[in-house]
């Protein structure tokens, strides 16, 4: 009797362990972060600095991951592998939005037409496009033509 309720005991501990035993990494679900890298950083199998490194992605490449872990590793894809990176080599990404470009934009509305004018008190089609990026997105667009739509 005593074996019996032993060996019942035994199973269900076996069961709960089957069932409740760790097997992957926990992430947190439908969550999406843009991000990018503040260094070099490796990507790993697993949510550990001793896990396989699988790849690295270059400081200031931006990357969604599609999930963070309790210990601050991003769950990322790469070359068809699942992969973490460590929270310490990322900041959020935080880009110029549209809404800033478009309130650039409507500053020069009214603006005279020259040809060949990059602002900002005249413009033409490509000049008008090149200042306004420039202005709100803190990039200059080097290459124009007759053909610049």
């Amino acid at each position: 009797m005593i074996n019996k309720l032993i060996m019942t005991v035994l199973i269900i501990v076996v069961s709960i362990g089957a069932f409740t035993w760790p097997t992957s990494t926990k992430v947190e679900a439908a969550a999406k972060y843009k991000m990018i890298t503040t260094v070099s950083a490796n990507i790993r199998t697993s949510d550990n600095t001793k896990a396989k490194v699988i790849g690295s992605y270059k400081k200031g490449f931006v990357k969604t991951f599609t999930g963070k872990t309790k210990n601050n590793w991003y769950k990322t894809s790469y070359k068809g592998k699942t992969g973490y990176v460590s929270g310490k080599c990322l900041t959020t990404y935080k880009a110029k939005t549209f809404s800033n470009l478009n309130k650039e934009a409507k500053k020069y509305l009214g603006a005279k037409y020259k040809y060949g004018a990059r602002g900002p008190k005249s413009f033409d089609c490509s000049g008008y496009t090149g200042y306004v990026y420039e202005k709100s997105v803190n990039k200059k667009i080097t290459a124009f033509s007759k053909t610049t739509i």
